[in-house]
């Protein structure tokens, strides 16, 4: 029994629901920092504040304005400060909270946390509770060891005790002292604006991302219809990718995917109808020889058997090279390199094809200079060598010249053949389509005198294996040149 597969969900839905996540992710990031750690922020303010004051005290400890300065930083950020010398004598004060807790503690319990501060490396951090004050007297019953407890709701009192050392070399005791207030009403506050928040972010997100995910996938979704109409066989879909960049790119894409899959339909309706011509010539002189042999007496000469093997072998050639082509044009081959003698493997194709044509004039020849060695596969090479000597033979003129030529580079690194026929030329706007593996020029079809009439394609899939540079130049009426190099 089959599975019914999950419905996935479309791009919209995605795109929407990663916002609505993003939004969420964000509002948790605002509901942990503005209420659950709020009070923990703002103590870290705070304390932060105490000690980049006493920092900026400390280094002007000796400057004669030191009371301007505190004075200033008191203002600022809300901070009492008390410098005492180590002998309980007072140098500086500034306030601006009569009630703080300077102005309160007891001397003895203020350098308790003097003797604290030498203790701990010079410096001592006390957070007290605003409940340990009755009376404007601090209550030491408040502590726990070191400590105090906190009055919840009622806020704190930070005191950091910094020691340093003066001119003389004697030390100099800071207390600096500021007032936290309570964060509950503010925390209450905070919670009814982002649960507005919440309800607001939570409606713009969905409705934005909404829109959005339409605006992207609308052309998305278009071109997924037309691709179904390509997939089809409609190739006169045009696909139109409009908002953004990519689906513009993507539409482009798969316009020129479609014009070229129009082009290979095209191409291959017209090399079935060619091949099954070349199919049918070669098959019917079999059939009607064959039976004209065995129904008219006298016919059973070496001439008529002679036709029949000859059409037999183009019929073998023809089927050889589609199979050749559709390995080729599957990665089915693989190449077998050696080094070997280009030079004496192309006299042997050029008098192995020179005999085949010798009974109908054709005459081939050759010119190189000397013999070239090169590495490749050589059964690959020398199929090239006869698809293009038998590609001339088709087309040369009526003089039925065919001239293959071999050039060695000076440095003997590279070695470049030709192969020129003088026929009627190629036409400018077909010779970009020459190579094309399903292309006749003009739709015109002819006959083969030698080969199948496919070598072009196998000729280029082979020399693209070998990452070989070829190519072709003609004339209209002068003939045409191909040529290959290889290195």
């Amino acid at each position: 029994m089959k599975h019914r597969e999950m419905k996935k969900p479309t791009l919209k839905w995605r795109i929407i629901g990663y916002m609505a996540a993003f939004s969420a992710i964000i509002l948790v990031l605002l509901w942990l920092i503005q209420v659950v750690f709020l009070e923990e922020v703002y103590q870290t303010v705070k304390r932060s504040e105490l000690k980049t004051s006493a920092s900026i005290i400390c280094r002007n400890i000796d400057n004669d304005d030191i009371e301007t300065l505190m004075s200033r930083i008191s203002q600022e950020n809300e901070i009492c400060i008390s410098i005492y010398t180590e002998n309980g004598e007072k140098i500086a004060d500034s306030h601006i909270d009569a009630a703080c807790m300077l102005h309160n503690i007891p001397s003895d319990i203020l350098f308790k946390h003097y003797y604290d501060a030498q203790n701990n490396g010079g410096q001592d951090f006390l957070v007290l509770p605003r409940g340990g004050f009755h009376n404007g007297r601090y209550d030491p019953s408040k502590f726990k060891g070191s400590v105090p407890e906190s009055d919840e709701g009622m806020g704190e009192n930070l005191m950091l005790t910094v020691v340093e050392k003066n001119k003389n070399g004697e030390d100099v005791v800071v207390f600096l002292n500021t007032m936290t207030s309570p964060v509950s009403a503010t925390k209450k506050t905070l919670q009814a604006e982002l649960s507005l928040i919440v309800a607001i972010l939570i409606i713009c997100s969905l409705f934005f991302s909404y829109i959005m995910a339409r605006h992207i996938s609308r052309p998305i979704t278009q071109m997924s219809k037309q691709a179904t109409r390509l997939a089809g066989g409609d190739y006169s879909v045009d696909f139109s990718g409009r908002g953004y960049k990519e689906s513009r790119e993507l539409a482009q894409t798969l316009n020129y995917a479609a014009s070229e899959l129009s082009k290979t339909d095209r191409l291959q309706k017209e090399l079935i109808a060619n091949i099954s011509h070349d199919l049918r010539t070669p098959l019917t002189m079999i059939t009607g020889y064959a039976e004209m042999m065995r129904d008219i007496p006298g016919e059973m000469s070496a001439q008529n058997l002679q036709i029949i093997l000859d059409e037999a072998k183009r019929l073998t050639s023809l089927v050889s090279d589609v199979m050749d082509i559709s390995k080729l044009g599957a990665n089915m081959e693989s190449l077998d390199k050696s080094e070997f003698n280009l030079t004496k493997s192309i006299e042997s194709v050029i008098d192995r094809v020179g005999k085949m044509c010798a009974s109908e004039g054709y005459k081939i020849e050759f010119e190189c200079d000397h013999d070239a060695i090169v590495c490749a596969d050589e059964n690959k090479i020398l199929q090239v060598v006869y698809n293009l000597i038998t590609n001339a033979i088709n087309h040369t003129g009526e003089d039925k010249r065919v001239y293959v030529r071999q050039t060695v580079s000076p440095d003997k690194n590279s070695v470049r053949i030709e192969v020129i026929d003088t026929g009627e030329g190629i036409a400018k706007k077909d010779i970009e389509n020459i190579w094309d593996r399903y292309y006749k020029v003009a739709g015109v079809h002819k006959r083969a005198n030698v080969g199948s009439g496919l070598g072009l394609s196998i000729v280029k899939s082979i020399l693209d294996l070998h990452n070989a540079k070829y190519g072709v130049e003609s004339e209209e009426g002068k003939g045409s040149m191909f040529y290959f190099e290889l290195s």
